[in-house]
């Protein structure tokens, strides 16, 4: 596939600091600027860390022929808790995470929680490098993403998946998908045809000031499953601060 995002070598006769590990996650952004991803690729084969969602008995997964353009707009006002700006730290997972996450406790009523996405990242990385989407949907779904003023939400149950037809009929179902692409990890909220193609409507952690306010329309067939992966999500649970077993 031809990479969307051009990644930027840093010059070794000026070298920068990299307290955080970004140097090897920085793109440009195509908009004229650099911004930093900081997704890992995958080392593993869809299905081996958490079971497909193509292979869900109760589920039929459907083709193009079969798909309907969802209202992004829409989803997009309903949606959106806040910005989510991952501010120069190779988190963008995380950050997708966090959105996803944020997103359906408002889409459900739940209370309005805010995800810490860089304690999140700390937890899992140590405070330098990037993350797997597996590495941060299972700390998601064991310890519970840390939530910013204390406690913890849970993701209840997640799915792999092994096509870009799982994925569609996974937000055409109402699901959260976090997706990989050019080291980069976004959020994916709705299903949308453009153009006679086939978009994932995304909202990025690179701030307002990018895209349309944060959001952009993302090819479906520039998702990298085997590369990075791609994973579905509906419900999660959101643990009182005074719980500590989390398991």
């Amino acid at each position: 596939m031809s990479t969307l995002w051009f990644p930027v070598t840093v010059d070794p006769s000026k070298p920068e600091a990299d307290e955080y590990g970004s140097a090897n996650y920085r793109v440009e952004d195509g908009e004229g600027g650099v911004q930093v991803t900081g997704c890992v690729p995958r080392d593993d084969k869809p299905g081996d860390r958490l079971p497909l969602f193509e292979a869900r008995e109760e589920v039929k997964v459907v083709g193009p022929n079969s798909w309907t353009s969802q209202d992004y707009e829409t989803m997009r006002r309903i949606s959106e808790a806040r910005d989510l700006y991952q501010n120069g730290y190779p988190a963008c997972t995380n950050f997708a995470g966090g959105c996803a996450t944020e997103s359906l406790c408002k889409l459900d009523g739940k209370p309005q929680v805010k995800v810490d996405c860089l304690a999140v990242w700390r937890a899992i990385t140590g405070g330098h490098g990037g993350t797997s989407l597996y590495d941060n949907i299972d700390y998601g779904m064991s310890k519970g993403y840390d939530l910013e003023g204390g406690g913890r939400v849970k993701i209840a149950e997640a799915w792999d998946c092994s096509s870009k037809e799982g994925l569609a009929t996974g937000l055409l179902l109402g699901c959260m998908a976090i997706f990989g692409h050019d080291s980069h990890c976004e959020c994916a909220k709705s299903l949308v045809f453009q153009n006679r193609k086939w978009f994932l409507d995304t909202r990025n952690s690179w701030g307002r000031d990018w895209g349309d306010n944060g959001w952009h329309l993302f090819p479906l067939d520039a998702v990298e499953i085997n590369r990075y992966g791609a994973v579905l999500f509906r419900e999660v649970r959101i643990l009182p601060k005074e719980v500590t077993d989390v398991t």
